[in-house]
C-alpha cells in the first residue's frame, strides 16, 4: 500500500503540502512536508484559507518546471536556532512561485544557506525568495513582509542568473526588499514597495549591481519612510569593473528621500513621478547622502518625462559622467537655497521646466571631468543665481531657446578659478545683470541676448571672453553642433 502511494504521488501532475503531512495550522512546522512535495518535481498547490508555518529553507535545487500556487495562502517564516527560512532557488529553470503571501516575525537569528550574513535594518535575518544562477523564473502576485530581503538573485561564482520576472509584487517593511547581482534580463514589472525605516543608506528598495545587463522596472510604487535617506532604486557596485549595465525605470511613482544613485553604464528613466517631502540642510562636502540623484561614473544617462517635486537642497549630482540627458520634463525644488544641477561631463537640458534657487553649482565635487552643459529650449525660473561656484570652475555653458527669469545675476563666482565659457543665444532673460564678483572670471561671451536691456552694462572684458570662447568651440563638445 505504501509503494502504491508513492507510485501515485510520483505520477501526479498536482500536489498539495497536506499530502506529505503539512498541517497549515500557523503552529505545525511545514517545512519538511513542503520540501518532500517539492521533491517530487511537479506543481505544488496551497490551500488559500491556510497558514503554513516554515521554520528551515525550503530547497528547489536542479530541477526545471516547479510550481508553487498559493492561490493567496500564508506562508510564515519562523527559524529555529541558526537556520534561516525562506525559499532557496539554485540552479533552477522554468519555476513559478505565484499568489503566495509571506510573511515574518522580526528576528534576527540566521544566516542563508552559504553562510553568507544577512542585513538587519528591521530586525529581521529573513530572506524571502533567494534565487542563485536560475533562469526563465516568474514570480508573481506575491507580498512580503518583515523580511530582511523580499528576493534577492545572485550567481553562485559562476553562473548569471537569466530571464527572471518579478510581477505584482507587493514589498512590506524590509530592509532591502530586492538585490540583483550577476543577473541577465531581469524584469521587475509592477507593485507597491515600502522598505524599513532607518535611518542611513542601507533601504535601497531595488539595489542592481555586479555586471547585472538589461534591467527593467516598471510600474512600481515606491515610498520611503520618514527618516529613511537611502536611494530607492540603486545601479552600483564598488568595484567599478563589475558595474551593472542597462537599467531602465518607465512609469514608476517614487516618494521618499534620495530617489536614485547610479554607477551603472546605462541608466534610462522615463514617464516618472518622484516627489521627496522630507527637507535636509546641504553641506557642500557631502557626497550623495542628501541629494534627490546621485550618479557617478555613469556613460549614459537619459531622463524623459518625468515630473520631479522635491524638498532636497540638491536635485542631481553627478561626477565623472559621459553623457547626461533631461528632456521633457519638469522639475521643481521647493528650497530656496536649493541647486537643481552639479555635474562633471557632459550635460544637456531640453524642453523641460526648472523652478529651483540656483539651477547649476560647481562646488564640493570633484572637477577632473570638465562640464560642458547645453540648456535649450527651457523654460527656467530661480531665486537666487542661474550658474553659481564656490570651489570649481563653472565649465562650459550654452543657453540657446531658453525663457530665464531670475531676481539678481545670471551668473556668481564666489571663488578665484575662471569660468571657461557662457554662450547664450536668443534667450529671453529676464535678471539684474550677467554676473556678479567676476574680477578674475574669463571666457564669458554673449551672443543674441534678446533682453539685452535687462542685464544693463557689465564689466566683462569682451575681447578676453571672445578669444576663450573661440578656443572652446574648436574643442571637442556638444556646442560645436551651433556653430
Amino acid at each position: 500500500i505504501i509503494l502504491s502511494f508513492i507510485q501515485v504521488i510520483g505520477q501526479a501532475k498536482n500536489v498539495t503540502p497536506e499530502m506529505f503531512g503539512a498541517k497549515g495550522d500557523g503552529i505545525t512546522d511545514d517545512a519538511a512536508a513542503f520540501q518532500s512535495a517539492i521533491a517530487s518535481n511537479t506543481t505544488l498547490t496551497l490551500d488559500a484559507n491556510k497558514r503554513y508555518r516554515i521554520g528551515s529553507y525550503i530547497k528547489i535545487e536542479e530541477v526545471s518546471g516547479v510550481k508553487i500556487i498559493g492561490n493567496g495562502a500564508v506562508v510564515f517564516f519562523e527559524p529555529k536556532d541558526r537556520v534561516t527560512a525562506g525559499f532557496y532557488i539554485n540552479k533552477a529553470s522554468n519555476f513559478l512561485v505565484q499568489d503566495v503571501r509571506f510573511e515574518s516575525e522580526r528576528t534576527k537569528i540566521g544566516q542563508a544557506p552559504n553562510g553568507h550574513a544577512r542585513l538587519d535594518y528591521n530586525d529581521s535575518n529573513i530572506l524571502g525568495i533567494y534565487i542563485i544562477a536560475s533562469s526563465h523564473g516568474k514570480i508573481n502576485g506575491c507580498s512580503f513582509t518583515n523580511m530582511n530581503m523580499d528576493i534577492m538573485i545572485q550567481s553562485d561564482g559562476k553562473n548569471f542568473n537569466n530571464d527572471i520576472t518579478i510581477q505584482n509584487w507587493i514589498s512590506e517593511n524590509a530592509s532591502m526588499p530586492s538585490y540583483c547581482a550577476h543577473g541577465r534580463n531581469i524584469v521587475y514589472d509592477g507593485g507597491v514597495i515600502k522598505p524599513a525605516s532607518k535611518l542611513g543608506a542601507g533601504n535601497h528598495a531595488i539595489y542592481v549591481s555586479n555586471l547585472s545587463d538589461n534591467v527593467k522596472i516598471y510600474g512600481f510604487k515606491i515610498v520611503s519612510p520618514d527618516g529613511c535617506f537611502g536611494p530607492l532604486i540603486t545601479g552600483h557596485c564598488a568595484d567599478a569593473s563589475l558595474k551593472p549595465n542597462n537599467i531602465k525605470v518607465s512609469n514608476c511613482q517614487l516618494e521618499g528621500g534620495r530617489m536614485i544613485f547610479s554607477q551603472a553604464e546605462s541608466f534610462i528613466i522615463e514617464n516618472c513621478v518622484f516627489k521627496q517631502t522630507q527637507e535636509t540642510s546641504f553641506d557642500d562636502d557631502s557626497t550623495f547622502k542628501k541629494v534627490g540623484m546621485a550618479i557617478n561614473g555613469t556613460a549614459n544617462y537619459h531622463i524623459k518625462n518625468c515630473r520631479f517635486e522635491l524638498e532636497c537642497p540638491l536635485f542631481i549630482q553627478t561626477n565623472h559622467i559621459d553623457q547626461f540627458t533631461i528632456e521633457d520634463s519638469y522639475i521643481s525644488i521647493n528650497n530656496a537655497q536649493a541647486y537643481a544641477v552639479s555635474c562633471t561631463g557632459d550635460i544637456r537640458l531640453k524642453n523641460c521646466e526648472i523652478k529651483s534657487g540656483n539651477l547649476y553649482y560647481a562646488g564640493g565635487i570633484s572637477n577632473n571631468t570638465p562640464t560642458r552643459m547645453i540648456v535649450e529650449d527651457c523654460k527656467i525660473e530661480v531665486s537666487n543665481y542661474v550658474l553659481s561656484r564656490r570651489k570649481s570652475s563653472l565649465g562650459e555653458f550654452c543657453f540657446i531657446n531658453n525663457s530665464i527669469s531670475t531676481p539678481s545675476y545670471f551668473v556668481y563666482n564666489a571663488g578665484s578659478s575662471d569660468c571657461s565659457g557662457l554662450y547664450l543665444y536668443n534667450n529671453k532673460i529676464k535678471g539684474v545683470g550677467i554676473a556678479r564678483d567676476m574680477d578674475s572670471g574669463h571666457g564669458f561671451y554673449s551672443t543674441n541676448i534678446l533682453n539685452d536691456q535687462a542685464f544693463g552694462n557689465n564689466s566683462l572684458s569682451k575681447r578676453k571672453a571672445k578669444g576663450l570662447f573661440k578656443q572652446f568651440k574648436k574643442g571637442k563638445n556638444l556646442i560645436s553642433q551651433y556653430e
